[in-house]
């Protein structure tokens, strides 16, 4: 075992570590985040606890068939201070309880309290609740701030005390991927795009790519797969179409990565981007619009350059961005000593009301998305039922169709029997064939009396000479 593996064992096994979160349920960035810190620290020792303001499916399974059950507002209602050692905070949530145990008059003059880390997902102004959103509670908290990026920490840092001590936290990535095999190819014979939001143009770049022979899969909410990413999954490919967390999985597991999503993007990762590109969390900004058919040509055209440059740096990306040795350093620089914790009653009164209306946002934010979802899949099937009626209403209208050409048709050909038989040739040849059939009729005898006239073992009348 390497050292900075023994290191962080130290700082982990045996340790409590509570992880709160604002909305688990869909399969995205911070969410994800939460999920792969907590199974490491389980998987290191510790004893885990996660809540979040509103639990749902998928990501709530995902926790609970690894042993994590996440807990709710109600569930949460005993948690205490003295129940962890280290508190991992996203969206600046805390449960209720612990606020009430920090406006308590012990609480407030305790001197162990434990580590608080303040995590930051995003700089962009439409995710607020990745901001520090209550005045003043990380800076009397926090052991340490991180950010996911640098642009993150530049854009929110003005919103915190200048002597709160901050990090970044790369969007690492858990350990497995860095002994991860890649494929080795001349040329990206399977590629995959992950996005949960994926432009038009990586779509139909997508479509262009299959039809010169490439296969391509699209993994993300919305698509045929939507599913956590494994070190194993992503080597079944040659390259990656993707921003986000997933180019870290991509870096560390040693595949081509293109960085391109709704935002834009840089492509092929390279010494002159590379640095661009993840001062933003390789989110794409910063990055240029490509046409769907660009996108195609230097998919291909780039990726011999592009799989070197990621073979020669993949040492350095395993360094920047394995869970293992990111998270030991946060824990080092969180337990450095801190001021005593400065709590007026006022402020702490100010916090459980902030906290309690940011609770209540975040269920109806969570109730609200999965409405939304179930009224996506409603309308679906609305639309497949609508589509089935009116196939349905088309064949029945055809059917009528065919049946009244069927009575035009019958009809006509009454009329043309009953004008037959009004004709004067038919008459003719009716009258000529009478004759014909009478004589028929005369010595045609009837079936009774061949019958009788037979021999029943000669076979013909006993009298005949």
């Amino acid at each position: 075992m390497i050292d900075w593996q023994d290191r962080v064992m130290d700082r982990i096994r045996g340790r409590r570590f509570l992880i709160t979160h604002s909305i688990i349920r869909d399969i995205m960035g911070s969410t994800v985040v939460a999920l792969e810190l907590a199974e490491h620290l389980l998987a290191s020792g510790a004893d885990v606890t996660v809540y979040a303001s509103h639990v749902a499916a998928p990501m709530a399974d995902e926790f609970a068939a690894r042993g994590l059950p996440v807990l709710d507002e109600v569930s949460a209602k005993s948690l205490s201070l003295d129940d962890f050692d280290v508190i991992w905070v996203h969206s600046q949530v805390l449960p209720a309880s612990l606020i009430d145990d920090l406006n308590s008059q012990d609480a407030r003059h305790r001197a162990n309290l434990p580590i608080f880390v303040f995590l930051h997902m995003s700089a962009l102004d439409f995710a607020a609740d990745e901001h520090p959103y209550m005045a003043g509670l990380e800076d009397r908290l926090a052991g340490i701030s991180l950010f996911v990026s640098a642009e993150a920490r530049r854009t929110l840092t003005p919103f915190l005390d200048p002597e709160t001590p901050t990090a970044l936290f790369p969007n690492p990535v858990p350990d497995g991927f860095s002994a991860a095999i890649p494929r080795d190819r001349d040329s990206p014979e399977r590629i995959l795009v992950v996005s949960n939001h994926p432009p038009a143009e990586v779509l139909t770049a997508a479509t262009l790519l299959t039809e010169r022979g490439h296969e391509v899969e699209v993994f993300g909410q919305g698509q045929t797969n939507y599913r956590l990413l494994t070190a194993e999954l992503i080597t079944e490919f040659d390259v990656v179409i993707t921003i986000g967390k997933t180019v870290q999985y991509a870096l560390v597991a040693g595949v081509p990565v293109f960085v391109y999503d709704h935002f834009g993007g840089f492509g092929y990762l390279d010494q002159a981007n590379l640095a661009a590109a993840a001062d933003r969390n390789f989110s794409g900004r910063g990055g240029e619009r490509l046409a769907a058919r660009t996108i195609a040509e230097r998919v291909l055209t780039g990726y011999a350059a592009a799989r070197d440059f990621q073979s020669a740096n993949r040492p350095a990306f395993r360094s920047a961005y394995a869970l293992g040795p990111v998270l030991d350093q946060v824990l080092r620089e969180a337990g450095t000593d801190r001021p005593a914790l400065a709590w007026p009653p006022a402020f702490g009164l100010a916090t459980r009301s902030a906290q309690r209306f940011a609770a209540r946002f975040y269920q109806f934010w969570g109730e609200r998305d999965q409405a939304r979802a179930e009224i996506h899949v409603l309308s679906q099937e609305l639309a497949t039922q609508r589509d089935r009626s009116a196939r349905l209403e088309a064949e029945l209208s055809s059917a009528r169709a065919r049946e009244t050409d069927l009575i035009a048709d019958g009809h006509r050909l009454a009329v043309e029997v009953e004008a037959l038989r009004e004709s004067w040739s038919y008459r003719i040849g009716n009258q000529m064939v009478r004759p014909f059939s009478m004589i028929r009729g005369t010595f045609t005898p009837r079936p009774r009396e061949v019958e009788e006239s037979q021999d029943p073992e000669l076979g013909f009348r006993a009298d005949a000479g």
